[in-house]
């Protein structure tokens, strides 16, 4: 491993999405971004909704992640989400389109409220992550 990297993995429960030595990463926390470089102190965060930035010898590869945490430890990053998806994937149609319906979702009761903020957040969240 190179002085200036970091060994990053980030898992899905379906596969291992990624597994390389990267320059720095920038991950979406909770409560905002995260950047991380080589011998980082230990970090242990729980994931918001984002885009995940690596960058390695290959170039950035982006992700739209969801949930999850991340640990650093010992110059390692794992990254355990829910969905790691490229985002590439992601249309701006289709994005567009769940904004709008996580907007009419019903409101009535303290569920409803709390289901249709995370489906809001959630699809303006994608929609950011195409649009930078």
């Amino acid at each position: 491993m190179a002085d200036t990297a970091l060994h990053c993995n980030v898992i899905t429960p379906e596969l291992n999405v990624l597994d390389c030595e990267a320059t720095s990463v920038v991950l979406p926390a909770h409560d905002g971004l995260v950047g991380i470089m080589n011998h980082r102190a230990p970090m242990l965060c729980k994931l918001g909704f984002g885009a995940l930035k690596v960058d390695s010898a290959l170039g950035t590869q982006s992700f739209f992640v969801e949930s999850g945490f991340a640990q650093m430890l010992d110059n390692r990053l794992t990254i355990l989400t829910d969905r790691a998806e490229p985002i590439s994937n992601i249309k701006p149609d289709e994005a567009r389109k769940e904004l709008d319906d996580a907007l009419i979702l019903p409101s009535g009761n303290d569920e409803q409220v709390n289901a249709r903020f995370r489906a809001v957040e959630r699809a303006r969240a994608r929609i950011r992550a195409i649009s930078a």
